[in-house]
């Protein structure tokens, strides 16, 4: 009897738990390298989701920073995930440029059920478009703020890794246009060449 109590009282205090793992922020470009003028989309995603006993926990609310060179990508546009996007209200979205930072931030109206149904171990939370305007490489870097359950739950989510990614971007090569003059002269070539068949 005294064995079973002890497993029973171990099985809860494992079911009650919050893990310990780290939660991953990374950022995942569309393409290896770019051109000037290209279009950069670097998405951002949240993964290794710290579990409880129930499962995986359900993020809620979001805010962090996206670092990059101003002089080497222009910011373009956002576009919002799906995954916090649940229930009767839609999340509030938004997203703010100071000079070379982007602050993005998402606060979900959804419960935790509707929540945990949406979000699998990897999940989108925006994906930013960039326009490259010089050659170079550059670190898209990543800061945290802030993450948290629906109920607000301190300590669920305060360890996170985070994975920026390096955006090459090249400088167009430019190919030598024939001169208009040596043009001319195989032109006059041609001419002369059917003349003297002739």
């Amino acid at each position: 009897m005294n064995k079973l109590l002890r497993i029973m009282f171990a099985s809860i205090l494992l079911t009650t738990s919050v893990g310990a793992n780290a939660n991953l922020l990374s950022v995942e470009l569309d393409n290896t390298s770019y051109g000037v003028g290209d279009t950069v989309v670097a998405s951002v995603y949240f993964s290794d989701i710290e579990q409880d006993g129930l499962g995986q926990i359900p993020l809620a609310a979001y805010l962090f920073n996206l670092m990059f060179d101003d002089s080497l990508l222009a910011f373009d546009s956002i576009n919002f995930g799906t995954s916090l996007d649940v229930g009767f209200f839609p999340s509030d979205q938004s997203s703010s440029l100071s000079g070379a930072t982007l602050t993005i931030e998402e606060f979900s109206y959804g419960d935790d059920l509707d929540l945990a149904a949406m979000q699998t171990s990897s999940f989108l939370l925006a994906s930013v478009s960039f326009t490259a305007l010089q050659a170079g490489d550059e670190l898209l870097s990543l800061s945290t703020g802030l993450f948290s359950d629906a109920l607000g739950t301190p300590g669920v989510f305060d360890i996170i890794d985070v994975n920026g990614a390096i955006v090459s971007v090249t400088a167009p090569t430019s190919v030598p246009e024939p001169s208009v003059l040596s043009l001319l002269f195989c032109g006059l070539l041609l001419l002369a060449g059917r003349r003297s068949r002739r």
